[in-house]
């Protein structure tokens, strides 16, 4: 037996070379979004997942039963899409520093002939998250992971709610949040932009905290973790239904992330050489996001669980931005060194 030693909110166990146990180690009552969604895409024929081969739980008077442990099978030959990320950023931003100074297209041109390159990575995440998508948008009619239609009266709450995040977070008297008061307004035109759009596609039930930490990639492809949606949420909030946009939303966040926390361990963030690397850093991110986002798409291809093509890439823009401004909180309560991360992209974006 192995105690797993990663940073998770569960603990894991392998078990004989063969089995892998979580132990959640916070009980919370009412169904499992990890046990329900592990079920519906099993069920859905989707293999992307390590099935559910057993399962613990707690029951209490009146209450549905809560998990305890969870086993499912170990996956061999494993590698964490994080670690495969940095690796090749490693490698870009070793060729980097003996280029120095380009200009965005040579940067560009850099990242497509690196020789480990990302982006193949990239367009088959892209794929496998459509699929997954795709599987959820399938729920049988009347049950839970039934999905709905997607209203106007669901664009205008979540920009309000996208409003009412951002300027809670503005109340905080943090001098790092300064920069983020002057473009309060830019960002905010971002998330009215939703109002008016068409509202087709589809509420499904969605992963709800994807990133490239929660992706394995194995013999096989890429295997999905994690269905317990993110830990600061309800569980009721984690099973509500939304838009797809906005696990691609945070998928596409994760390859900011990985550019940075490369550049991280690299150098100081304020040297010169690491302005130097942020600029190849940000052409990896964008070749990566414009690689998952065109698998994505074709791979969903004329199914209706997007909006238009438009109107889909404005709201995963406000999805993105949400997503953004939720990490500066988190950063500031955790890891205030990280915060120039999101709090860049928001910049960058609001000149745009």
């Amino acid at each position: 037996m192995r105690h797993l030693r990663v940073e998770q909110s569960n603990t894991s166990v392998e078990v004989g070379d063969a089995i892998f146990l979580k132990h959640l180690r916070r009980v919370e009552t009412g169904p499992s979004q990890e046990l329900e969604m592990s079920d519906a895409l099993h069920g859905a024929g989707f293999t992307h997942l390590a099935p559910v081969l057993g399962r613990a739980m707690w029951e209490s008077p009146g209450e549905a039963p809560s998990p305890l442990v969870i086993v499912q099978p170990f996956l061999h030959n494993s590698t964490e899409g994080w670690a495969l990320a940095l690796t090749s950023l490693r490698d870009l931003y070793a060729n980097a520093e003996s280029v120095g100074h380009a200009d965005p297209a040579e940067r560009r041109a850099m990242v497509d002939d690196q020789d480990a390159a990302f982006l193949a990575e990239s367009m088959r995440l892209g794929k496998v998250i459509a699929e997954m998508h795709l599987a959820l948008a399938s729920g049988a009619p009347g049950t839970d992971m039934a999905p709905k239609p997607l209203t106007e009266e669901s664009l205008n709450t979540w920009a309000n709610t996208m409003t009412a995040e951002l300027d809670q977070l503005l109340t905080r008297d943090e001098p790092a949040l300064d920069p983020l008061r002057d473009v309060r307004n830019a960002i905010v035109a971002r998330f009215d932009q939703i109002r008016g759009l068409s509202p087709g596609g589809l509420l499904t039930r969605i992963h709800g905290d994807l990133h490239l930490g929660q992706l394995l990639r194995i013999d096989t492809g890429w295997a999905i973790l994690d269905f317990e949606g993110e830990p600061d949420r309800t569980p009721a909030e984690r099973r509500e239904l939304t838009s797809p946009l906005r696990d691609v939303a945070a998928m596409l966040r994760s390859f900011d992330y990985a550019a940075a926390a490369a550049i991280a361990e690299r150098t100081a963030a304020d040297s010169a050489e690491a302005n130097v690397l942020r600029g190849y850093g940000e052409a990896w991110a964008d070749a990566n996001r414009d690689a998952f986002w065109s698998a994505y798409l074709e791979t969903i291809g004329s199914q209706p669980v997007l909006p238009a093509p438009g109107p889909s890439v404005v709201l995963r823009r406000a999805f993105e931005v949400q997503k953004a401004v939720y990490e500066i909180g988190y950063e500031l309560g955790h890891r205030p060194g990280w915060v120039p991360i999101p709090l860049r992209f928001l910049l960058r974006g609001s000149n745009q």
